[in-house]
């Protein structure tokens, strides 16, 4: 049987806001009763300079184990961990950290432990050590 993992299962795109002057007006909406860490919705101010950061991937977490297989990448939690460590190693290289992201995108593919079904409570506990 030939499955396609995504080279892991799990892609993350960010944008953070660059201009540190207009961090004060940056307007975070919370999600209602929640302490989840992405908020409803964001306003980024006019004249705000944007960084978009190209897909991530997670890196090898087995390298003993085939190859593109999800045991190479680990679950969905350790991909997350992995591929959020590599995002705020860019974010830092431009003086930015995991606060300045305003979207994150995140693209799931089906975990064969989980009877193909996509892990989202593994994507949430990958954000844990953040």
């Amino acid at each position: 049987m030939k499955t396609n993992t995504l080279l892991a299962g799990l892609l993350m795109t960010a944008t953070a806001f660059t201009s540190l002057s207009h961090a004060d007006e940056i307007k975070r909406i919370a999600l209602p009763n929640s302490n989840f860490p992405i908020s409803l919705a964001v306003a980024v101010p006019a004249q705000t300079e944007l960084l978009f950061v190209s897909g991530l991937l997670a890196d090898l977490h087995d390298p003993q184990a085939p190859k593109d297989s999800f045991a190479a990448y680990g679950d969905t939690a350790t991909q997350t961990t992995s591929i959020l460590n590599k995002l705020k190693g860019v974010l830092h290289s431009q003086g930015l950290d995991l606060g300045d992201v305003i979207q994150l995108r995140v693209f799931l593919v089906g975990d064969p432990a989980k009877g193909g079904k996509l892990d989202f409570a593994g994507l949430q506990q990958g954000y844990t050590p953040f």
